[in-house]
């Protein structure tokens, strides 16, 4: 079972909207999995880490299929030594340190291959040649080896 994960952090301004990117999504990732025997050997398990400011619109989320874990940043920004840093971090990507909440993906142990994307994503085939090999360490290194 492959686990696939979004952050959310902040909410649609009509917060009963439901979310196109992550409906999207669920459904590229449904499409391309064992559920519709398109000859893809692959479950899936959909995850949404939401920061606590968005949980208003968590419902569309479960509503989608998403397992919805709340999770707030990783770390305090105040323990940042650096004040650039500090900064930095909050002007960079579409959400500053929130972006952080992606590194919960590596939370998700009880799956072997995890994959985190962006909920502007579609996927349009199977995976499966990608995943065996991350999955298969002899393929891997060999394949590592020949490159």
């Amino acid at each position: 079972v492959i686990g696939y994960a979004i952050s959310i952090t902040s909410c649609p301004i009509n917060k009963t909207v439901v979310f196109d990117g992550p409906a999207i999504l669920s459904y590229s990732i449904h499409h391309t999995s064992i559920r519709v025997n398109n000859g893809s050997k692959y479950d899936y398990q959909l995850y949404a880490f939401v920061h606590p400011d968005a949980m208003e619109c968590s419902l569309s989320l479960e509503l989608l299929g998403y397992k919805v874990l709340k999770r707030g940043l990783p770390f305090r920004r105040i323990d940042i030594q650096s004040t650039k840093y500090q900064k930095q971090i909050e002007e960079d990507g579409c959400c500053g340190s929130l972006e952080f909440l992606k590194l919960y993906a590596y939370t998700l142990t009880q799956h072997e291959i995890v994959v985190h994307t962006d909920t502007d994503v579609m996927f349009l085939q199977p995976m499966d040649t990608l995943y065996d090999l991350m999955l298969n360490s002899n393929i891997t290194n060999n394949h590592l080896m020949d490159t």
